[in-house]
């Protein structure tokens, strides 16, 4: 990625293209099930379910 001469402009030029695989790795994974891990698949679930049933509660009372 680093080209010679770019100085201090070229490595932040190189962070910004970092940054962005990041957000978006980030987003793949929190919008679809197939780009997360398993262990955190089955966490979120776990939590999701965790706060319908708390939702669910109240909403009898």
């Amino acid at each position: 990625m680093k080209r010679p001469g770019d100085g201090e402009l070229g490595e932040l030029r190189e962070l910004r293209e970092l940054r962005e695989l990041i957000i978006f790795g980030y987003l793949a994974r929190k919008s679809h099930p197939k780009f997360r891990s398993p262990d955190t698949e089955d966490t979120e679930d776990t939590e999701d379910m965790e706060i319908l049933t708390k939702q669910q509660t109240t909403n009898d009372k």
